[in-house]
């Protein structure tokens, strides 16, 4: 997976590099992703190919919600459909690397469970002088308890994370306010093993 990734960005690096050659456009949006119903942003370099196909190198980030974070970064096609001299259409396909993390501390936290044993112990119900009775008529117990459970909570801790390559399809619109600003929007579904999700995004680029 880590050598999938390199690659990835390898190629992001490529698409953004060859754009300086042509016409190349620059773009900030927001995003919204279906998997968590979750808000995010993002940002694109665009290289027009010919007049009708062009690349785009983007990288979304979507913040946490429900203990989960994830980001994605996507290099795709479009095929652009001119519908005046304004306005043009676009279907769009290509691959992405898709990440996402599941922060278990917030998730133990919430729950009442923590790095300390006592504390943890009393959040559940216990008092001080219980937890001062166990350790006083059955010390080695309560020594056993203590290391099993912190073992245990510094395992459940650990964030558990992701990686996947998935490959995308959508389409989009754009409208040129002036030479150089348009304003877009895209919908594009991620097929990615076990988190497939639509995005739906919106923004403004600019073409130097």
């Amino acid at each position: 997976m880590k050598k999938s990734f390199l690659t990835l960005c390898i190629a992001l690096v490529s698409v953004c590099s060859y754009a300086q050659k042509g016409t190349t456009s620059a773009g900030l949006y927001g995003a919204f992703g279906s998997e968590n119903s979750n808000f995010g942003i993002g940002a694109k370099v665009q290289y027009g190919i010919t007049e009708a196909l062009r690349a785009e190198a983007s990288f979304d980030y979507f913040f946490k919600k429900d203990y989960l974070t994830n980001m994605n970064g996507s290099l795709n096609l479009h095929y652009l459909i001119p519908i005046s001299d304004k306005f043009r259409v676009y279907p769009l396909a290509g691959i992405s690397y898709v990440h996402w993390k599941v922060d278990a501390g917030d998730i133990l936290g919430d729950m009442g469970m923590g790095a300390s044993f006592e504390e943890t112990m009393m959040n559940q119900g216990l008092s001080q002088s219980d937890l001062d009775l166990l350790k006083q008529y059955d010390p080695a117990q309560y020594e056993a308890l203590k290391a099993e459970y912190e073992g245990a909570y510094k395992e459940a801790d650990d964030s558990s994370s992701e990686s996947k390559i998935g490959f995308n399809v959508g389409a989009g619109l754009e409208y040129d306010l002036s030479d150089k600003l348009s304003i877009f929007a895209e919908g594009r579904y991620q097929i990615v093993s076990d988190f497939d999700q639509c995005v739906i995004a919106a923004g403004l680029s600019y073409k130097f």
